[in-house]
């Protein structure tokens, strides 16, 4: 009858049509990652990714490395690039990449770290930690 995330229920979700849509743990508590939906809303950890996402575009991006550190904590719908549950501001859309470690990712202009941009940091002068599969 209801929806619940780490024993709270999840206001708000449609238990018809809810779908865990990406799911990670690397054991270390609180790095958990859920990305679910359902017709209406994205959900991030249990709460509503942000009122204007898209579940019919909306995926994850990125992967676990084989080192257990986390690759993926970017998401992206039609219209938009998230980090965790936060929309990524001044960022390309075309030329993001997010396909390193530690919460960094690219666009053709800016380096990110956790969705923020690094101020003065360039995308061709900067040695990324890179993601091995």
């Amino acid at each position: 009858n209801k929806v619940y995330y780490d024993g709270e229920v999840m206001q708000g979700a449609n238990v018809l049509d809810f779908e865990v849509i990406w799911a990670s743990s690397v054991g270390i508590p609180g790095t958990e990652q859920v990305y679910a939906q359902d017709l209406e809303n994205v959900y991030y950890k249990g709460k509503v990714l942000i009122p204007k996402a898209d579940p019919k575009s909306f995926k994850q991006l990125g992967a676990l490395s084989t080192n257990w550190r986390t690759v993926g904590n970017y998401s992206l719908d039609k219209n938009h690039i998230y980090y965790e549950n936060k929309e990524v501001e001044g960022v390309d859309k075309l030329s993001f990449s997010s396909e390193y470690e530690d919460g960094y990712a690219s666009d053709k202009s800016h380096v990110f770290l956790k969705g923020k941009i690094v101020p003065n940091v360039y995308p061709e002068k900067f040695n990324f930690p890179v993601h091995e599969p």
